[in-house]
Order: structure tokens, then C-alpha cells, then sequence
């Protein structure tokens, strides 16, 4: 019985006078391995606002919350993180647009005594709604992207090029002739509209009686 209690006497000397196994966090701050997931960050310059991340995310930890139709003012899109929600999986910024749009941090340490602190910074963006039904088609930045991604193949989609190049020549013309809308025109689907929207055009547009017809 005297061998067992020396060797559990050695080792209990042993772990004394040994450093710790564990950090001395948090009076001093951990520092996580590369590749560490923590907080996801938005950024103000890469994201979009498609909302490809809200999507994905299993916790509905991304809120989108679309405003148009207010008078006097542009419709916009609100997007924000709840890091009380969030799992810290990273497929927001795996399934990212523009791969640059969200990135995950090394922050990890999120205690605090309001739920209301973990909430990211509002990233707001500019929509662009059908000009029949007034259906949101995307944001202004994300017809951008696309506008810069397709290169010439975007002139296929009127939307996308109107949007990117910021041209309203035809709703100034319309609204100077005072030209009503006219739903089986087929020249509507040259108007910014909702992909329902510019089928009816087209599929419409065999019954339209052109004058002099």
C-alpha cells in the first residue's frame, strides 16, 4: 500500500509545480487557431442584400425586412445579424454572392447583459421594384453585380441594365407624353418589371390590336 500513495504523492508534485494545461482566459484574452468560426461580420462594401445568407442560415439569425412603398421616401432593404441567434455554422459566408459580402471573425467572446448588444449594424440597400405591381426584383446593388458579372450577355435582361445604368429615359418620356401603361404592349418588358409581370407582356401581346391594324 506505500508504493501506490508515493506515486500519487509524486504526480500530485508533479501537477504543482507544472504551467497550466488550460489558458488564462479571461485575464488574458484567447487567441483562436486560423480557420477559428466566430462572428459572422457584414460588410458595408461587398454585400448586396440578396439575401442568399438568410436563406441558408438554420438559426434565422439574419433578418430581412424590405420597406417600400413609403411616401415620399425610396424603398429599402434592412438586413442585420442577431449574434444571439446565430450557430456560428459559416454557411453565410459560404453561401455569399459575392464570397465578400459576410465574413466570419475570431470573435467569440459575445456575454453580455442586453440581447438587444448582439445585433449587427443595419446594412441598408436600395430596392428595385416592378413599376406595375410594385413586387420587389432585388436591390439596386445586387443588379449591379450581376450587371458586371454577365458583361455583355446582361443587355438580355432590361432590369439588370436599366438598374445598373441608372436609366430612367423611359419612365421621364412616359410621364412627359403622358403615355398610360399598356399591359399588352410588348414594348413594356423595355419597363423595369417583375419577371410576372413581363411574362403577361409577352404573353399578351398576340391579342394587341396595334392602330392602323
Amino acid at each position: 500500500m506505500k508504493y501506490p500513495k508515493m506515486r500519487e504523492l509524486v504526480e500530485a508534485v508533479k501537477s504543482f509545480i507544472s504551467p497550466p494545461f488550460t489558458s488564462k482566459f479571461p485575464a488574458v484574452p484567447h487567441k483562436p487557431q486560423r480557420g477559428f468560426r466566430g462572428k459572422p461580420v457584414p460588410s458595408e462594401e461587398y454585400c448586396i442584400g440578396c439575401g442568399a445568407c438568410a436563406e441558408l442560415c438554420p438559426a434565422a439569425a439574419i433578418e430581412v425586412e424590405d420597406k417600400a412603398g413609403i411616401t415620399g421616401q425610396k424603398p429599402v432593404r434592412f438586413m442585420r445579424w442577431r449574434y444571439d441567434l446565430c450557430v456560428f455554422c459559416g454557411l453565410c459566408e459560404k453561401g455569399c454572392t459575392t464570397k465578400k459580402g459576410v465574413v466570419l471573425s475570431d470573435e467569440y467572446d459575445l456575454a453580455v447583459f442586453d440581447r438587444k448588444q448582439l445585433v449587427s449594424k443595419d446594412i441598408i440597400r436600395e430596392l428595385l421594384t416592378c413599376d406595375s405591381c410594385g413586387a420587389v426584383i432585388g436591390t439596386k446593388m445586387q443588379m449591379l453585380y450581376v450587371y458586371k458579372k454577365l458583361g455583355p450577355l446582361a443587355y438580355g435582361n432590361y432590369p439588370v441594365v436599366a438598374s445598373a445604368l441608372e436609366n430612367e429615359k423611359v419612365a421621364e418620356f412616359n410621364a412627359e407624353k403622358k403615355v398610360e401603361p399598356v399591359l399588352t404592349d410588348r414594348t413594356q418588358v423595355f419597363h423595369i418589371k417583375c419577371s410576372k409581370c413581363k411574362r403577361m407582356a409577352l404573353l399578351h401581346d398576340d391579342n394587341y390590336k396595334r392602330p392602323g391594324t
